[in-house]
C-alpha cells in the first residue's frame, strides 16, 4: 500500500518494467513509429491491431471500434476505466482506481487485463495488490483528452477525497499529488493547503526547487479567492516561507527574492502586524546587506530595532540584532557589532526562543566569529565557529551546513590554516552542489581557491576564486567582495603575477567602498606586494594607513599583521628600537591566540629586536 500512483507530469516519473514474457521488445523503427502516431492523436497501428486480434483469433468486444485518437477504445467496454486512470495518473494501483471507480470487481479486473493486451498499460503484481502504468504519457493524455472539462473536474474532485478520506497516510505522504487533483477540481480552499504542505514537506527533505513551485503553485491557487483579509494573512504565510527557500536556491539579491520580500511587506502593512513587519523588514534589509549597500542597511536595521523593541518578542528583537550586527561589522564599527552580537545571543538564552529560518542562527554567529577574530580573539572565534557547525549539523538544514562549513573554512583562512580551511570549504561545496544550495558555496569556492593556492596549486586557485567572484557578482551578491577579491589577489601573488595582483587589489578597493573592515588588510596585502618590487616608500605608507584604520576600528588582527609588516622594514633600515616600540605594546595588548601563525611570528621577530 506504499506505492499507488504517479500523477500525470509528476517530478521525478520513473517507468515500470514490462511484466512478462508478452510485451516484446520492439525495434527502433517500430518506437518511431508509435511516436509519431501518438503524437498525431492516433494509436499506433499495431497497437490496434493488437486490441482486434490475439493468437486466439478475434476478440468479440472490438467490434465497431474506430481507430482515430483514443476513440478506439469506444464501445470496447473499459474506456470508462482507461479514462479514470488517466486521471489518477501515469501510474496508478488497482487499490485506488477500485476505491475512485464503482464497478463490480470482474468488470474492472476483465477491464485491465484488456488494457493490458492491448498493450496499453503495463502491469506488475496481481490484483488487488496490482499496480499499473500507461505504456506513454500521450496514451494516457489521449485518454485524459476524451473527457469532458467538467467531467475531469468532478473525477479529480473524487480523487482527491478518496486519497484524504480513505487513504490518509498515502495523501500525507505524497501532498503535492492532492494538491493537484485538489487544483485540477477547482477547489482553491483545499489546494491552497494541501501545496502548502507539499512545499513543507518538499522543504524539510531539502528540495527546495520542489518546494519553490509547490509555493507558487499555492500562491497561484490563493489568488483566485475572493479578496479578503483572511486570504491576505495566508499569502503571508506562504510568502513567509518561499522567502526562505529563495534565500536558500537563488540568494537574497535575486529579483524574484527581493519582489517576494516587497510583497510580503506590503502584506505585512496592510495588517499592521508588527511581528511580520520585523520579519519582512529583516528579509529586505538582507538583501540590502547581500547587495553590499551598508549603509542603507544599516538604516534598515535601526528601523527594524525600533519595531522589534515596540513589538517586544524574542524573535522580533533577536531579528533586529541579528540584522544590527551585520551591517555593523561590515562597516567597521566592530565594537557596536560584539554588543549586538552580545545582545542576540542574550536573547536566545533567556527566552529559550530558536531561530527557524535558513540562516538565521548561522549567520549572526558566523559574524560573531569573524567580529571575535578581527578583534584580536583568535579562541573566541574559534568557539563561536564550533557553535555554528553543532547548530547546522543538529539542525540538518543543507543551507545551514553549507554556511557552516563556509564559516569555519573563512575562520581558517584568516587563521592561516589552508589545510584545514581546504577541508571545511569542501564539505560547503558538496552540501551546496547535493542540494543547489546558492550562496554559500561560491563564498566557500573562494575560500577553497585561496587554500589551494597556499598549499602550491595557485593556477587552480585563481582559476575557482575567479569563477566564484563573477557569478557572485553576476547574481548581485557584492557582501564580503572586497576581502574575496583579497584572496584573488594573494593567489596571483603566489603564482608569480605581482602586478595583477596588484591590479586585482586596486578592483578591491574600488569593489565597496562601504566595506570597511577589510581594508586594514587591503593594505597591508599591497604593502607586503609593493616591498616585494621594492617600493618602500609606498609600502610604508600602506602599512602606516592599514595600522590607523585598524585602531580606529579596533581592529588588532589585521593591526598586528601591518605592524609586523612595517616593524620589519624598520629593523632593515637598522631602527631596531622603533620596530620594538611599535610591535611590544601590541603584541601584550593580546590574551589569547598565542598558537596562532600571527603571534608566533610577532613572537619571534620581537625576540630577535631584543638581541
Amino acid at each position: 500500500m506504499a506505492w499507488f500512483f504517479r500523477p500525470r507530469g509528476e517530478r521525478g516519473a520513473g517507468s515500470l518494467p514490462p511484466p512478462d514474457s508478452r510485451y516484446q521488445q520492439l525495434t527502433s523503427e517500430e518506437v518511431v513509429r508509435d511516436q509519431e502516431a501518438l503524437e498525431e492523436g492516433r494509436l499506433p497501428e499495431r497497437v490496434v491491431a493488437r486490441i482486434s486480434r490475439t493468437g486466439r483469433g478475434e476478440l468479440p468486444w472490438v467490434q465497431g471500434a474506430t481507430v482515430t485518437g483514443f476513440g478506439v477504445l469506444e464501445g470496447l467496454g473499459f474506456e470508462q476505466v482507461a479514462q479514470v486512470a488517466a486521471v489518477i495518473g501515469r501510474e496508478f494501483s488497482y487499490e485506488l482506481l477500485q476505491a475512485v471507480l464503482p464497478m463490480p470487481e470482474d468488470e474492472l479486473q476483465s477491464a485491465l487485463e484488456k488494457l493490458a493486451d492491448a498493450e496499453l498499460v503495463y502491469t506488475r503484481g496481481i490484483a488487488p495488490e496490482a499496480v499499473y502504468q500507461f505504456k506513454h504519457a500521450l496514451i494516457q493524455d489521449a485518454a485524459y483528452e476524451a473527457l469532458l472539462k467538467s467531467r475531469r473536474r468532478e473525477l479529480h474532485g473524487r480523487v482527491a477525497r478518496t486519497l484524504a478520506e480513505k487513504f490518509p497516510a498515502l495523501a500525507q505522504a505524497q501532498p503535492e499529488v492532492l494538491a493537484r487533483h485538489w487544483t485540477q477540481a477547482g477547489e482553491a480552499e483545499r489546494a491552497v493547503e494541501a501545496w502548502k504542505n507539499a512545499a513543507i514537506k518538499a522543504y524539510s527533505r531539502g528540495a527546495y526547487k520542489e518546494a519553490l513551485e509547490d509555493y507558487r503553485q499555492g500562491l497561484a491557487m490563493l489568488q483566485t479567492l475572493p479578496e479578503s483579509a483572511e486570504r491576505d494573512i495566508r499569502e503571508l504565510k506562504l510568502r513567509n516561507w518561499q522567502i526562505a527557500t529563495l534565500v536558500v536556491t537563488k540568494g537574497l539579491t535575486a529579483p524574484e527574492a527581493v519582489e517576494t520580500s516587497v510583497r510580503a511587506r506590503a502584506l505585512a502593512e496592510k495588517s499592521g502586524n508588527l511581528a511580520q513587519l520585523v520579519a519582512h523588514g529583516a528579509a529586505l534589509c538582507g538583501s540590502v546587506l547581500a547587495t553590499g549597500d551598508n549603509s542603507s542597511a544599516a538604516a534598515l536595521a535601526d528601523q527594524l530595532l525600533d519595531l522589534a523593541q515596540r513589538e517586544g518578542s524574542p524573535a522580533s528583537l533577536a531579528t533586529a540584532y541579528l540584522h544590527k550586527l551585520v551591517a555593523c561589522f561590515y562597516r567597521g564599527e566592530l565594537r557596536e557589532s560584539e554588543e549586538r552580537f552580545t545582545r542576540w545571543i542574550g536573547v536566545l538564552k533567556a527566552s529559550g526562543f530558536r531561530p527557524l529560518y535558513p540562516g538565521t542562527f548561522t549567520i549572526p554567529m558566523g559574524h560573531g566569529a569573524l567580529n571575535a577574530w578581527v578583534l584580536g580573539y583568535a579562541e573566541k572565534a574559534r568557539e563561536r565557529s564550533a557553535q555554528v557547525t553543532a547548530f547546522a549539523c543538529e539542525g540538518k538544514s543543507p543551507y545551514d551546513v553549507a554556511y557552516a562549513y563556509f564559516s569555519e573554512g573563512f575562520i581558517y583562512r584568516l587563521l592561516r590554516e589552508p589545510r584545514e580551511a581546504e577541508a571545511a570549504a569542501r564539505k560547503a561545496i558538496t552540501i551546496s552542489d547535493k542540494y543547489t544550495v546558492s550562496s554559500p558555496g561560491q563564498w566557500a569556492c573562494v575560500v577553497m581557491g585561496w587554500a589551494q593556492a597556499q598549499l602550491g596549486n595557485a593556477e587552480e586557485g585563481i582559476l575557482r576564486i575567479r569563477e566564484a567572484t563573477d557569478a557572485l557578482l553576476k547574481a548581485g551578491t557584492r557582501i564580503a567582495i572586497t576581502d574575496f577579491l583579497t584572496a584573488l589577489a594573494e593567489a596571483l601573488a603566489l603564482n608569480g603575477m605581482v602586478e595583477d595582483a596588484l591590479g586585482t587589489l586596486e578592483d578591491a578597493f574600488q569593489a565597496n567602498p562601504q566595506e570597511l573592515v577589510f581594508r586594514p588588510h587591503i593594505l597591508q596585502v599591497r604593502g607586503e606586494l609593493r616591498l616585494k618590487l621594492g617600493q618602500s616608500e609606498l609600502a610604508e605608507a600602506d602599512f602606516r594607513e592599514a595600522i590607523s584604520l585598524a585602531q580606529k576600528m579596533s581592529a588588532k588582527a589585521f593591526e598586528l599583521r601591518a605592524a609586523m609588516g612595517l616593524a620589519r622594514m624598520l629593523e632593515a633600515r637598522g631602527d631596531r628600537p622603533a620596530a620594538r616600540d611599535l610591535l611590544a605594546p601590541l603584541y601584550t595588548s593580546f590574551t589569547e591566540g598565542f598558537d596562532t601563525p600571527d603571534l608566533k611570528e610577532a613572537k619571534a621577530l620581537l625576540d630577535e629586536l631584543a638581541e
